[in-house]
C-alpha cells in the first residue's frame, strides 16, 4: 500500500526563489540536490539522488535536508510547517512531497510545485526575470529621485562604473553618503544613483542629517541608506529610463524628481537588468566589509546585547544582521592572530597591513532564533585564519569537534556574560 505525504505548505514560488538565491538558506549542496531532482522530472528516490550526486548514502541527504529545512523555518518563521503524529516537525516534508512504497522498499521525494517552478526560474535564466529579488522592494514609496554622483568627488575620481558598483557592495552598507547640496525629499524615497551617464544602483533613504558647518571638502550633511535595500543592476541609459518617464529631458548634475506612480514599471525594467541586493550576499562580501571597517570604537565590555530583529517591510521576514565593525574589533583585540593556532600567518592583508584573519561567529547566526540575546557580539566572534575558518565549516566531524571544544573552552565564560548559554554538545550540533 502506498502512503502519500502531501500536506499543503504556504510558501509561494516567489518566496522559494528568494531563498534559492540566498546562500544563507540554500547552500551549494542543496542547490545540487534540487537541480538533480528537477532534472529527473521533479521526482526521485533518496537512494537514487544519493547515487547521482555521489553521496555515501541517502541518510546523508536526509541530514542535509533536515539542516536546509531548519534554515527555511528560520527565514519564514510565520509559516505553519508539516508535523508528524507526535507533533514534531517533518523536516524533509518542507521542500518535498512524498510517496512511500514499503513493498518495494522505495521512498520518493517530489519537489513541491512552487519550489519546482522557482527552481526552473533559478536554473533557467530565460524564465528567471519574472520573479527576482527586485520585487522584494517596498510596495509603496513616497518618492523617486535621481542622484548624480560626481566623478570629481575624491571617493570616485578615476573609477569605472564596475568599480563604483563594488563601492556600493562593500562600502555603502556600513557607511554614510555625504552630500554638498541636500535633496528635499522624504524618508523612504527610492534613490537611483546616476554615474557616467548611467543609472547603476538604488537604495531606500533612511535618514538625512545636516552638519552644523560644512566640512573641508564642502559636505553639508549626509544620507543614511537602508542597508538591506542597497542594490546594483546592469547600467540603465537615458533612453531606457525615458521609456518610463517620457517627460524626463536628460540626465544632468542636479537631483531630479520622478513620478512615483511609475514605480511598478521601473521594477519590471530592473527585473530584466540583473537587479540584485548587495548586503553580504556571501561570506566573501562580509569579510571584505570587515577588512575595510575602521576602528572608531574601543573594545566593548562583555554584556548581553539586545536582539534587534530586522524585518523586511515587503515580506515580513526575519533578518539577522551582522555588523562588520564588531567583527573588526574582535579580530583587532586578537591582534590579528588566529585563535585556533597563533602560528598561522599565511599572508599580509593589502588593506590592513596585518596578518589576514577572518571573523567567525562561534555560535552560528543561523541559530539566532534559539537565543534571546544577540549573537553578534565580540565574545562570540573568533579570529581565525582563512584555513581554520574553512576547517571549522568543512572538515570531518572529528576535526571540527576538536576545534570547537577548544574554542568553546576559551569563550564559555565570555559567552555567559553576554547572556548566551550553550552546552558543548549543543554547540557541536550546530555544525
Amino acid at each position: 500500500m502506498v502512503k502519500e505525504y502531501r500536506d499543503p505548505l504556504d510558501i509561494t514560488k516567489k518566496e522559494w526563489l528568494e531563498m534559492l538565491e540566498n546562500p544563507e538558506v540554500f547552500r551549494k549542496a542543496d542547490l545540487q540536490l534540487i537541480k538533480t531532482i528537477l532534472d529527473n522530472r521533479g521526482k526521485m528516490s533518496g537512494s537514487e539522488a544519493a547515487e547521482k550526486i555521489g553521496a555515501k548514502s541517502h541518510g546523508v541527504l536526509n541530514l542535509q535536508v533536515g539542516r536546509l529545512s531548519k534554515r527555511i523555518m528560520k527565514f519564514l518563521p510565520e509559516v505553519d510547517y508539516p508535523i508528524n503524529d507526535l507533533g514534531n516537525t517533518r523536516y524533509w516534508h518542507i521542500p518535498f512531497l512524498g510517496e512511500d512504497y514499503p513493498q518495494k522498499n522505495r521512498y520518493y521525494w517530489e519537489l513541491r510545485k512552487e519550489l519546482e517552478g522557482a527552481a526552473e526560474a533559478y536554473f533557467n535564466p530565460q524564465s528567471k526575470t519574472a520573479i527576482i529579488p527586485v520585487f522584494s522592494l517596498p510596495k509603496d514609496i513616497p518618492a523617486i529621485r535621481l542622484l548624480p554622483m560626481s566623478e570629481m568627488d575624491p571617493e570616485f575620481t578615476g573609477r569605472s562604473i564596475e568599480e563604483v558598483q563594488s563601492w556600493f557592495k562593500v562600502y555603502l552598507p556600513i557607511n554614510i553618503y555625504q552630500f554638498r547640496r541636500k535633496m528635499d525629499t522624504p524618508e523612504g524615497t527610492l534613490v537611483l544613483f546616476q554615474y557616467q551617464g548611467r543609472l547603476i544602483a538604488s537604495a531606500v533613504l533612511e535618514e538625512i542629517v545636516s552638519y552644523d558647518e560644512a566640512t573641508p571638502y564642502g559636505y553639508t550633511g549626509y544620507y543614511q541608506f537602508s542597508s538591506p535595500t542597497i542594490a546594483i543592476f546592469d547600467p540603465l541609459s537615458f533612453s531606457d529610463v525615458h521609456e518610463i518617464w517620457t517627460k524626463l529631458k536628460s540626465f544632468n548634475r542636479s537631483s531630479q524628481k520622478l513620478d512615483s506612480d511609475k514605480f511598478s514599471s521601473l521594477k519590471k525594467l530592473l527585473a530584466s537588468r540583473n537587479f540584485r541586493f548587495v548586503v553580504y550576499e556571501d561570506e566573501v562580501t562580509f569579510q571584505n566589509a570587515v577588512e575595510i571597517s575602521e576602528l572608531w570604537e574601543a573594545e566593548e565590555e562583555d554584556k548581553p546585547k539586545e536582539l534587534i530583529v530586522k524585518v523586511s517591510k515587503a515580506s515580513e521576514k526575519l533578518k539577522w544582521g551582522r555588523d562588520p565593525a564588531i567583527a573588526k574589533r574582535a579580530i583587532a583585540a586578537a591582534e590579528f592572530k588566529c585563535k585556533s593556532d597563533a602560528s598561522h600567518e599565511f599572508f599580509i592583508s593589502a588593506i590592513t597591513g596585518e596578518n589576514y584573519v577572518e571573523g567567525h561567529h562561534l555560535i552560528p547566526l543561523e541559530f539566532q532564533y534559539e537565543f534571546e540575546n544577540s549573537l553578534d557580539v565580540e565574545a562570540n566572534i573568533i579570529s581565525l585564519c582563512a584555513m581554520c575558518h574553512k576547517k571549522i565549516h568543512h572538515a570531518q566531524k572529528s576535526e571540527k569537534d576538536s576545534m570547537i571544544e577548544e574554542l568553546y573552552a576559551k569563550r564559555r565564560s565570555r559567552l555567559q556574560k553576554c547572556g548566551l548559554e550553550v552546552s558543548r554538545a549543543k554547540l557541536k550540533g550546530f555544525y
